[in-house]
């Protein structure tokens, strides 16, 4: 009678402890893939968001008939519209031509790079190099590469294709 009373008892405690440390072991093998699975995926759909948020700056100054600038730094990137000086600051001042647009000093121009800000995007998972891109009245980017660092690796996007429409 004693052995049947045994088989109904249940589990002993040292057995439930031997099958919560084969559990918690199988867990400390799977936990880290699985966060480094999510980071990978969030790192995917910041750089889709990325793209998406390029190219509808860039349709912005297409739209607006305005050229831009495109300020890529650490985990912030940031649009802002061109500003030339009027005719009157450049008969005044020594003006340095790109094109028809005057550039402004690098002072003046980073006064204004800071106040005027249209739109910008923070990311968690993807960071930067300091990188300026210049968007044109087309809405056509140039340098159309970017350098990205997502988990910790190097990569360089071509833009071209996805925001211009052409291939290098």
């Amino acid at each position: 009678m004693n052995k049947q009373h045994r088989k109904n008892a249940g589990f002993t405690l040292i057995e439930l402890i031997i099958v919560m440390s084969i559990l918690a072991l199988v867990m400390s093998f799977v936990g880290p893939m699985t966060i480094q699975g999510y980071e990978k995926i969030q790192a995917k759909e910041e750089l889709l968001s990325l793209q998406s948020w390029m190219k509808g700056n860039s349709y912005r100054s297409f739209a607006t008939s305005k050229a831009g600038i495109i300020t890529l730094n650490d985990k912030n990137i940031a649009f802002r519209y061109q500003v030339s000086k009027t005719d009157s600051e450049l008969e005044s001042s020594k003006g340095t031509y790109e094109g028809t647009q005057p550039l402004l000093s690098p002072d003046e121009q980073n006064q204004i790079n800071s106040q005027n800000i249209i739109s910008s995007i923070d990311f968690k998972f993807v960071t930067f190099p300091l990188q300026k891109i210049s968007v044109n009245t087309f809405g056509l980017i140039h340098p159309a590469t970017i350098t990205v660092h997502v988990n910790d690796k190097e990569r360089v996007i071509d833009l071209s294709k996805k925001i211009n429409g052409s291939s290098k």
